[in-house]
């Protein structure tokens, strides 16, 4: 019976953080996203506009210095924004893990009814169109998984620069 009662609390703050908390991560990451993408911006203007007033000919130790803090600076920046996600794409992966414990669940003693994780565990899993609760930005539920997958995706697009 006291574990029936531990999952109906588990169930409602499932529901509550959707409606609450999640939102509210909006006004934080889309200001330092863009904060992000001004210093790529800039970074990548400061190299690009060395290079082709230079036309590639480095003169002297002082144009090599400026190279080399150029390419640290695009280093630097580049992966700023990606990792800005990583906060709110924690809340993502905890409910993966949420979803796993109530798994695990069904193989305690007096768990024969399992409605109520099994209802847990569909709001979990249908929410945000079948991508599962978490931080929704641009329509897409952001976890480190898919952190990692952009993370690449930009250094890849990077590499190309150089």
């Amino acid at each position: 019976e006291q574990l029936k009662k531990k999952i109906e609390e588990i169930h409602d703050a499932c529901i509550r953080l959707p409606m609450d908390v999640l939102p509210s991560l909006d006004c934080i990451v889309l200001p330092t996203l863009g904060f992000a993408a001004c210093s790529w911006g800039w970074a990548l203007m400061s190299v690009v506009a060395f290079v082709s007033g230079n036309g590639g000919d480095i003169k002297n130790r002082m144009d090599v210095s400026l190279v080399i803090a150029g390419t640290w600076m695009v280093l630097i920046f580049l992966p700023l924004g990606v990792l800005c996600l990583l906060p709110p794409a924690s809340v993502s992966d905890a409910f993966d893990q949420l979803l796993d414990s109530l798994n695990r669940l069904r193989a305690l003693k007096g768990m024969e009814d399992d409605v109520q994780v099994r209802l847990t565990e569909s709001f979990i899993k249908e929410s945000n169109r079948g991508q599962g609760v978490g931080f929704v930005f641009f329509g897409t539920v952001i976890n480190t998984r898919f952190i990692k997958a952009l993370f690449l995706k930009i250094a890849a697009s990077a590499s190309l620069l150089f």
